[in-house]
């Protein structure tokens, strides 16, 4: 007995069939359920050899679609009848994220053990072969790919950049070899460039569902949920609904309107994931990173819909998708930045929604962490807008000012070296923009002098050395301290010393404030360095050899499309 489980369109219902015909053909009679676990009971004989196959056996909107009074104890009842007879095997599939509330609603499911005969289906857990097969499967079998259009996937291996496109997804690959209704009426004349515009601009297959399926309420949160990263708090996602609301981009919320939302989402935008100690806490993300693509174009694209969108925005992590996916994809901007210069203002110190699922261990469920976005990582994305735009230049030259002011005192208590690179890479930026004060690069000089000694230390000195453009007298400054530590970083393995490159580098430093070093042990050093790099270059050549056939081998892509 098993479930499979994951996001729509991810393969379930078709693996579920391959596996009921590969028992067919050892022999099992194949039994579909379509209404309830009764018509499987009905004709369960434990002396023949049956298979029962129960498609989304949860519904599709578990969230306001209840089981039947006792379904849960039929279920249970049968699933434990078809294990103590050895001739019955049982199949079902359903979303993951349905399975946990199922789980969590009903004592007798979790009874039965579902959670522990689960199998979750996902797109990344494919090999690069798998996804091949995949795809060729579909072109294969479909009646409107031509002749022509396999030769153009051979062409210069061009299947490739349909397989590792990152918005690959088997209902995808459906739609373009089979299901797309412009494709049967008149086939492209280049396949290849037809599958991918469909892949990086999906909006024949998310526009029909989009227009037709969802209210306003719903296309207002897919649209939220497209801006953010990731997973998000079902708190954070309520928070964005209510402020569509009150910018008028849907109506406000009535008790329950939340839950039916996202049990009509669940079908084909939404995936939802329940963890936490007692499985009650619900996180959202989007079924598919398509669907981000398709909102970026069908918001670029209508002038009304991107006011009340930006006009929208509560957190910080929305500003960059907006800036990257949907201003990229527009002709006139100007009046686009100007709202999204209010929008960085309002939103620049406000809390942080990302959130990391991490596994707790020792079968305990994962827990979810939220993931602060820094002021200095915020006040880049700042820079960046700057940078691209005239408006935000000129509009938030004096915010920035302030702001870099105000996170001040932070700064001052950076701990570790990635946190002084990303206040460095900050004051690079502001320099370039012209905002750089003495106090804020004095800031990140006493950040990076209160490190310990190490290489990217130094590094990270030679850059706000060069931002000033200071002289010799500057460096020399650290000549003393700089030649205690490589000297004593040559006694050391190379293992401990890093790579080549950064030795070679300091090298270089060393001599350009005439550090005295021992160059034969340097020399020595280094020999043993490109040794050890050799060793691992040739370990890793071999484990890529090992693999198995199904792994990430072209090979075994090339024999399937070259047949």
């Amino acid at each position: 007995m098993v479930i499979l489980s994951g996001a729509p369109g991810v393969g379930k219902t078709t693996i579920a069939r391959l596996l009921v015909a590969q028992a067919t053909a050892d022999g099992f009679e194949p039994i579909e359920i379509s209404a309830d676990v009764d018509e499987g009971q009905r004709v369960l004989r434990r002396t023949e050899r049956q298979i029962f196959y129960y498609d989304d056996f949860l519904g599709s909107t578990f969230l306001t679609t209840r089981l039947d009074k006792n379904e849960d104890r039929r279920i249970a009842q049968f699933i434990r009848a078809c294990e103590q007879g050895e001739n019955t095997r049982f199949i079902m599939t359903t979303r993951e994220y349905i399975l946990r509330q199922a789980i969590d609603e009903y004592q007798e499911l979790e009874l039965a053990g579902l959670d522990l005969r689960k199998l979750v289906i996902a797109v990344d857990h494919y090999s690069r072969v798998e996804r091949a097969h995949i795809f060729y499967n579909h072109v294969y079998h479909s009646p409107y790919v031509s002749a022509e259009a396999l030769d153009q996937l051979r062409d210069g291996n061009s299947y490739l950049k349909i397989i590792d496109h990152r918005n690959y997804n088997p209902r995808l690959i459906e739609f373009i070899t089979t299901s797309d209704p412009s494709l049967r009426a008149s086939p492209p004349d280049n396949f290849v460039a037809y599958a991918l515009s469909n892949l990086d601009n999906p909006q024949s297959v998310w526009r029909r569902p989009f227009d037709i399926q969802l209210d306003q309420t719903g296309r207002s949160l897919v649209v939220a949920l497209a801006s953010m990263p990731r997973r998000i708090f079902r708190a954070d996602a309520e928070r964005l609904l209510e402020s569509c609301a009150q910018s008028g981009k849907c109506s406000e919320s009535r008790p329950g309107m939340f839950e039916m939302t996202l049990g009509v989402l669940d079908d084909t935008f939404l995936s939802t994931l329940r963890v936490g100690e007692d499985r009650r806490e619900i996180v959202l993300g989007l079924a598919n990173p398509s669907i981000a693509d398709f909102v970026a174009g069908h918001l670029a694209g209508l002038r009304s819909q991107w006011r009340s969108a930006v006009a929208s925005i509560v957190f910080f992590e929305q500003i960059d998708w907006y800036i990257s996916k949907v201003r990229s994809l527009m002709s006139h901007v100007d009046d686009f930045d100007a709202a999204l210069v209010e929008a960085v203002r309002r939103c620049i110190f406000s809390a942080s929604a990302d959130i990391r699922i991490q596994p707790s261990g020792s079968g305990r469920p994962p827990e979810p962490v939220r993931a602060e976005v820094s002021v200095t990582e915020r006040l880049i994305s700042v820079c960046i807008f700057m940078e691209r735009s005239r408006i935000a230049e000129d509009a938030l030259k004096a915010d920035l000012v302030e702001w870099l002011e105000w996170d001040h005192g932070e700064w001052m208590l950076l701990a570790d070296v990635e946190q002084c690179r990303t206040f460095v890479d900050l004051v690079e930026r502001v320099d370039e923009l012209g905002c750089l004060t003495d106090e804020v690069w004095q800031s990140a000089l006493s950040a990076v002098d209160a490190l310990a000694p190490s290489w990217e230390r130094w590094q990270l000195t030679q850059r706000l050395g060069s931002i000033r453009g200071l002289d010799r007298s500057f460096f020399e400054s650290y000549r003393s301290e700089f030649e205690a530590w490589f000297n004593g970083l040559l006694d050391y393995s190379p293992s401990y010393v890093g790579p080549s490159s950064d030795l070679d580098e300091a090298r270089s430093w060393a001599e350009h404030l005439g550090v005295s070093f021992d160059q034969e042990q340097f020399d020595s050093l280094m020999d043993e360095i490109l040794r050890r790099e050799d060793v691992l270059a040739d370990q890793a050549i071999s484990e890529r050899k090992d693999r198995v056939f199904f792994a990430e081998d072209d090979s075994g892509v090339r024999a399937l499309f070259e047949r």
